[in-house]
């Protein structure tokens, strides 16, 4: 069983240098990288291609004309050199616990789509960690901290047990999909452009083909670094609701505008 870590990105080389960092100590080796631009950019190009020499597992790297957000279609771009079996995507400004990859790996078998959360990390706390290029952390490093205590419990690792289940809603930024799956439903829809609802698209496409869904909670923990973050959906999350509820409306559930272009 192959695995494809998939992170979109867009300019922000500093967060991404830092979850390069993460996965050098992943207890887990056997994986691809592929970053996935929703953009151009030759300062991110440069990069890729150094860290390239630095670290053991393959590195691949897309990239697409910046035409504003177009996340689906980076993702698209991963998903078609994609080899793994499973799918992980993670966004591009959260840093991994050590054992991350190597539980979606343990819970590759027991369904087809698997949610994370994160913990999100304090301002103070973000800029300390980029001082010191610093990625693993305690518990109690959280907690004593200007990070967000009230989420604490997404930074406890259960050492792989299993939570009680609980259904939770798919986080686009720490889920993992079998690949067959998501070939099935034709992959991420691009009708979606612009900020919210494509992660609700993914989740509702996914269980109408009858995705079982695993929860990684207290398994797959991930840190959130902090940035300035823009709440507004704008008029292009409206348009994005709007389209949404259409689907839902005319069950399309098997996107037209996907990894395929297919015909009415």
């Amino acid at each position: 069983m192959q695995i494809s870590l998939i992170i979109p990105v867009y300019k922000n080389i500093t967060f991404l240098d830092m979850i390069i960092e993460s996965l050098k100590i992943q207890s887990c080796k056997d994986f691809e990288l592929i970053i996935t631009e929703d953009t151009e950019n030759i300062e991110m190009k440069k990069f890729i291609h150094e860290k390239k020499e630095e670290v053991k597992f393959k590195i691949f790297h897309t990239s697409q004309e910046d035409k504003g957000f177009r996340k689906n279609k980076a993702l698209n771009n991963a998903l078609k050199i994609a080899s793994g079996d499973l799918l992980i995507f993670v966004d591009g400004d959260c840093i991994l616990h050590p054992k991350f990859i190597e539980e979606y790996k343990k819970a590759y078998k027991e369904g087809d789509c698997f949610i994370g959360r994160r913990q999100e990390l304090g301002m103070k706390f973000t800029k300390k960690i980029l001082e010191l290029k610093k990625v693993k952390f305690s518990i109690f490093d959280i907690i004593f901290s200007d990070s967000n205590r009230k989420e604490f419990r997404e930074s406890i690792y259960l050492l792989g047990l299993k939570r009680k289940s609980e259904k939770l809603s798919l986080l686009g930024s720490n889920y993992g999909v079998k690949k067959e799956i998501l070939i099935k439903i034709n992959g991420f829809d691009e009708d979606y452009t612009g900020y919210r609802w494509e992660d609700c698209d993914l989740e509702w496409r996914l269980r109408k083909v009858g995705a079982k869904f695993i929860s990684m909670k207290g398994r797959a923990i991930q840190y959130h670094m902090w940035h300035p973050e823009n709440m507004n959906e704008g008029i292009e999350g409206e348009n994005n609701r709007e389209l949404f509820n259409k689907k839902i409306e005319i069950n399309n559930y098997i996107c037209k505008n996907g990894l395929e272009k297919l015909e009415d």
